[in-house]
């Protein structure tokens, strides 16, 4: 006679035949989990690059040397593009695509802050003048490389 503890010895394979297709779904669930995840990364990078194409095209436009009033233009697009979209964006980008907006936002600061404008005239011209045109050269070639 046959006690019922004779077949305990069973339960373990048992336990492990049953959880193996468990473990399989939670695996493959998460593998399709981190893949929609990158997919959603990556199609927000390439909107925020465009963002910023966009941004430094309107600028040289605007901006080229010859070009009067750059200073009303680059307030323009700095609030029509950079404010409130690429700036919140800024975790995308990395090495010099960071380091030109934010010299574009510390130069803009100096243009609308009235306690800065007389202290920083001459370098705020200088920017507006003489740099302005090659960062946003700069900065739309840097994007489309990134971009493409």
């Amino acid at each position: 006679m046959g006690s019922e503890w004779d077949n305990l010895y069973l339960l373990p394979a048992v336990l492990i035949g049953a959880a193996g297709p468990l473990i399989k779904d939670w695996l493959n669930n998460r593998a399709q989990f981190r893949l929609e995840k990158l997919r959603i990364h990556e199609s927000s990078r390439i909107n925020v690059y465009r963002q910023l194409l966009v941004f430094a095209g309107d600028l040289q436009n605007n901006i080229f040397p010859h070009a009067e009033d750059k200073r009303v233009k680059f307030e323009d697009a700095m609030r029509r593009h950079y404010y409130g979209k690429i700036e919140l964006d800024q975790i995308y980008f990395s090495g010099r695509i960071h380091e030109i907006p934010d010299e574009f936002e510390n130069q803009f600061t100096c243009l609308t802050q009235d306690t800065l404008i007389s202290e920083t005239y001459g370098e705020v011209e200088d920017f507006l003048n003489n740099k302005l045109y090659q960062m946003a050269t700069e900065l739309r070639e840097e994007a489309r490389k990134i971009s493409e």
